[in-house]
């Protein structure tokens, strides 16, 4: 830490978000980690973004909403392949529609390994539908450099929900709905929903292992349950998104 201020900063989004008096050892070390991984992706996001605003490509914005879901090593992955992206020149395919192109591999390189040097991709911005010839993406659920370099051309600015696939995001292991819309939700206050589900999983966990132990302790908790959800339903959420 630089300074006393921001050290005592971190010390609050530790103990607010985080951990508490009550955190187990081995807890307290998981969520640590957690919190160094998600402050490097900020961080990483951020990186990017002063790239995007060096460079001339548009493809910077979606990058940065997808550095705030991937997980660390999925997000290396896919900077290398933004990187190698620009090996490709694309352009109108004569034989195809007016939402195809061919991707062309302009300088041989050891990290291509296709036979097959120039690629059909199938863009239709208006309804967020894409493919490639080459179908990584089917394959693998990671986006191919052909895929990307369309992209930059067509200027998208958000990579559809679709393309996202949960499994490489850092939220893949969380019992939760995952938000595809790849931004952080807070209060007002500035507490967000992250923060919010960690303070009631505490208790909620506890609830879970008293009524495990006996048949009266089950129905006494899913009738408190049904009521509770009831009632709340009947709250207005009060969270917003980071950004609007």
């Amino acid at each position: 830490m630089v300074s006393t201020q921001r050290s005592e900063s971190m010390n609050k989004v530790v103990k607010n978000c985080h951990v508490d008096a009550n955190t187990p050892l081995h807890e307290f070390a998981k969520q640590m980690m957690k919190m160094i991984h998600e402050r490097k992706m900020k961080e990483a996001a951020e990186a990017l973004a002063c790239k995007g605003q060096k460079g001339t490509n548009t493809l910077y914005p979606f990058a940065i909403r997808v550095a705030r879901a991937y997980t660390r090593i999925v997000m290396l992955r896919f900077e290398e392949s933004m990187k190698y992206s620009t090996a490709y020149k694309i352009g109108g395919d004569p034989d195809g529609g007016q939402d195809e192109y061919l991707v062309m591999h302009t300088n041989r390189s050891n990290k291509i390994v296709w036979g097959q040097h120039q690629f059909k991709v199938k863009a239709d911005v208006d309804a967020g539908k894409y493919s490639c010839e080459c179908k990584q993406w089917e394959h693998t659920g990671l986006l191919c450099v052909h895929l990307l370099k369309a992209f930059t051309h067509l200027q998208i600015e958000r990579i559809p929900k679709e393309y996202v696939m949960q499994r490489y995001t850092t939220s893949a292991k969380v019992d939760v709905l995952f938000d595809r819309d790849d931004r952080k939700m807070q209060g007002k206050g500035g507490e967000t929903a992250l923060c919010r589900r960690n303070v009631v999983m505490l208790k909620t966990m506890k609830v879970v292992t008293l009524a495990g132990l006996s048949e009266a302790r089950k129905n006494m908790a899913l009738v408190v349950l049904d009521k509770l959800i009831e009632d709340m339903e009947r709250v207005e959420p009060d969270i917003i998104s980071e950004g609007n």
